[in-house]
């Protein structure tokens, strides 16, 4: 047990360990890359395919009261007016 493990859970999310966004893709995109070559079944497109796919399924089913993620239907359907 650690040292932090003593202090029971922490009150808020991880830390990101990735200093941009920029950085926390070409992390992602360089572990899919070697899955993609380990297993050949899979391209380098669809393996991010399916991790963006699976975080939004993951945002939507996790989210607060049932309440849709920030952005994910037009604004037209929220408010019940049309579109121009």
């Amino acid at each position: 047990m650690g040292p932090s493990d003593a202090d029971g859970p922490s009150a808020g999310p991880p830390a990101f360990p990735y200093g941009s966004a920029a950085a926390f893709r070409t992390a992602l995109r360089d572990r899919f890359a070697v899955i993609a070559k380990a297993d050949t079944w899979y391209s380098l497109d669809e393996l991010q395919r399916q991790f963006a796919y699976d975080r939004a399924l993951a945002r939507l089913f996790t989210a607060p009261d049932g309440q849709p993620p920030t952005g994910a239907c037009p604004s037209s359907r929220v408010t019940g007016t049309p579109r121009r």
